[in-house]
């Protein structure tokens, strides 16, 4: 995780998802790149095996 303490990374907000203690999916938004949006997201991940259980709606919602 070095790379992600590098200070062109200070302005965005990584957010874990986890069930029971294990991970299940994480995501990264920054600065909007445009006046019209509020944030940009940049990565959305969630296991395969927790597709369809709102795991990614809720990384959505905190991003």
């Amino acid at each position: 995780m070095a790379a992600l303490t590098d200070p062109c990374w200070a302005a965005n907000t990584i957010f874990v998802a986890e069930i029971n203690g294990a991970l299940v999916g994480i995501d990264m938004s920054g600065p909007a790149s445009g006046e019209e949006w509020t944030r940009d997201l940049h990565v959305l991940y969630v296991l395969a095996k927790h597709d369809g259980t709102d795991v990614g709606t809720a990384l959505l919602n905190s991003a």
